[in-house]
């Protein structure tokens, strides 16, 4: 080989590689941004999603009929409520040494289980009428009304049930107004519920059967839930001290069911689709 030949070889070999490292670190970088795209940020805004706060335990769970469990009787910032006419315990579990099913390590989930399901003749918080489902959970620590307005939200959570199957739905709510005569507890104007639509940036309101998007099917297994949830603005409402953003779940169903709930978070998407 000629000496111009072997230099236009050598030549050759460094630019080809040249190219595929630039190549190599182009796809670096691409799978990089892509994974900073859907990363899911660290900032939860449900400060008890794992329940360990609860400065009122003694030990056992609180058992309620009808109505909701007395204040600042469950784990801190929960409330809940079984139904017209059903009597459920809330309470908490701990999870067994060296389990794998919720990654993390937790130490504890949150159990609801009804001994006697709603009345056949309740048909259902008014708000979500002519469907029938109610809101056995609730979470008020986020606070203020304005954390989320015109943003999408992920919730995610593990669950699961005793046994069969059930259908609950995760919700996120802007509570307005709690004071204002004419205002306060009135749907729309106090307050209003929202599910997933399934599509991103479009907020559904939680009335009548839920979207099929919206619905998480527990079976005895834990399975891990994420639901995009997206709420309008705040403009037009009346918005008084007190108002906040809040997280829970409905339930689809009149028989009883026992409900492990654990690891619940709620975190702002920063890239929506």
């Amino acid at each position: 080989m000629s000496c111009g030949r072997f230099l236009l070889s050598s030549y050759y070999q460094i630019a080809c590689r040249l190219i595929a490292l630039c190549v190599g670190a182009l796809a670096v970088s691409a799978s990089l941004a892509e994974t900073a795209e859907i990363a899911e940020p660290v900032e939860n805004l449900v400060r008890n999603g794992d329940f360990l706060t609860w400065d009122t335990y003694s030990g056992k769970g609180v058992t309620t009929t009808s109505v909701g469990v007395p204040q600042s009787s469950l784990p801190k910032d929960w409330y809940g409520g079984p139904g017209a006419g059903a009597t459920a315990t809330y309470h908490v579990v701990p999870f067994s040494e060296g389990q794998t099913d919720v990654p993390g390590d937790p130490q504890r989930f949150f159990r609801v289980s009804w001994s006697v399901p709603p009345s056949k003749d309740w048909p259902g918080e008014v708000h979500h009428q002519p469907a029938f489902r109610f809101t056995f959970l609730e979470y008020f620590g986020m606070g203020d009304v304005h954390v989320l307005e015109g943003k999408t939200a992920i919730c995610s959570f593990y669950a699961r049930t005793n046994e069969g199957s059930v259908d609950i739905v995760p919700l996120l709510w802007h509570s307005y107004d709690a004071n204002t005569p004419g205002i306060a507890g009135v749907k729309g104007k106090g307050y209003e519920l929202f599910e997933s639509s399934g599509k991103p940036g479009m907020a559904a309101v939680a009335q009548g059967m839920p979207n099929p998007e919206a619905i998480c099917h527990l079976t005895t297994r834990w399975q891990r839930f994420e639901k995009r949830i997206t709420l309008p603005g705040t403009q037009g409402k009346s918005i008084t001290a007190g108002n906040y953003t809040g997280v829970g779940f409905d339930l689809i169903s009149r028989e009883v069911h026992t409900i492990d709930l654990a690891g619940i978070k709620v975190v702002p998407l920063q890239d929506p689709d």
